[in-house]
């Protein structure tokens, strides 16, 4: 990948890939800590790929087997699109064997899901954060996504609420644009005075957010949405309708990607020279409208929620409504509302 040695991975991703000394210490045994070591290993790996061109991390729906290629005389060729297949593929079988101890109505069963949640995810999310971050590929996008919605049910349905609520504020944080088009600025609010140039939501937001909505709708409907989740979400969903509605957010008409190039001449001419991209097609009036739609649902079917849900759902929007009205007070000269 060139001669200069590549870069550490980031420091909150290398922070929190737990120590065997410290898992072992939480009563991780046995299988445990076989399972440990296992996401550690896939987590550390993930965290290299910092490194790669962003062109090489896609997703193979159908790798081919390398086994199949022994009858061959000279070895198969290994690229780094295989490598990223099977490394995540791996991950989302961890996530899997996760659910489907969480799913089983073994009370031991439970237990181990719980430990393995508790020990995996400090290794899970920073790997799925690194690749969702540096890809535009869709079908990697749409792998990590569904690996994210898993983990957060599972974490969910086992009352893990810190690993729930850092996999949601991950997801979060991926569905607006400041994290990919402006890392260094901070959220802009109404009556700010510099707007600045308008920010492109790109297809990979759109991905995000309807995942959002997927997990808020399934959680919200089974009772694993508490206060603190709802508030993630909604504050989200918030600031998204503002960025949206006070044109921040750059929104074709045309269906034209932000070079003024039309979407169907931009996929072919991106064909020609490289997989397909869709991270600077900006989003559309259509796009906009069916992701209003899907708000308006969300809120549509509080109605088959629980009476816990509902309080939940109901104490959030007052809290952020709350919130919001002191932030619209005007201030004093001497600092008093």
């Amino acid at each position: 990948q060139g001669s200069s040695p590549p870069p550490p991975p980031p420091a909150a991703a290398a922070a929190a890939i737990p120590e065997k000394e410290d898992a072992g210490s939480g009563g991780v045994e046995g299988g445990d800590n076989v399972f440990l070591t296992i996401v550690s290993a896939l987590g550390v790996y993930v965290q290299t790929m910092y490194a790669w061109d962003a062109r090489h991390l896609a997703y193979l729906t159908m790798p081919s087997r390398l086994l199949d290629q022994l009858a061959q005389h000279e070895p198969p060729p290994i690229t780094e699109p295989y490598l990223v297949t099977l490394t995540l593929r791996s991950l989302l079988e961890c996530v899997n064997a996760i659910e489907n101890y969480c799913d089983s109505a073994d009370t031991e069963d439970k237990k181990r899901a719980a430990v393995m949640a508790q020990v995996a995810w400090p290794s899970i999310l920073p790997a799925f954060e690194l690749l969702l971050e540096r890809t535009t590929e869709q079908a990697l996008i749409h792998a990590v996504l569904q690996g994210y919605q898993s983990f957060t049910h599972s974490c969910g349905m086992l009352l893990l609420e810190v690993p729930r609520d850092a996999l949601i504020t991950s997801l979060c944080k991926f569905t607006l644009p400041y994290h990919s088009n402006t890392p260094a600025e901070s959220p802009r609010r109404a009556g700010d005075s510099n707007v600045g140039p308008a920010l492109q939501l790109t297809k990979k937001h759109v991905q995000c957010i309807r995942a959002l909505f997927s997990m808020a709708h399934c959680m919200g409907s089974i009772d694993i949405m508490d206060v603190e989740s709802w508030n993630l979400v909604l504050s989200t969903l918030q600031e998204l309708d503002y960025l949206i509605k006070s044109s921040i957010v750059q929104i074709s008409t045309s269906g034209r990607d932000a070079s003024g190039v039309s979407a169907s001449a931009s996929k072919v001419n991106q064909s020609a020279a490289q997989p397909t991209s869709s991270e600077n097609l900006v989003l559309c009036k259509d796009e906009v409208e069916a992701l209003s739609s899907a708000l308006s649902n969300l809120f549509a079917s509080s109605h088959q929620l629980s009476d816990d849900s509902l309080l939940a759902l109901v104490t959030a929007l007052c809290q952020i409504s709350a919130k919001s009205l002191r932030g619209m007070i005007p201030q004093q000269p001497g600092g008093e509302g």
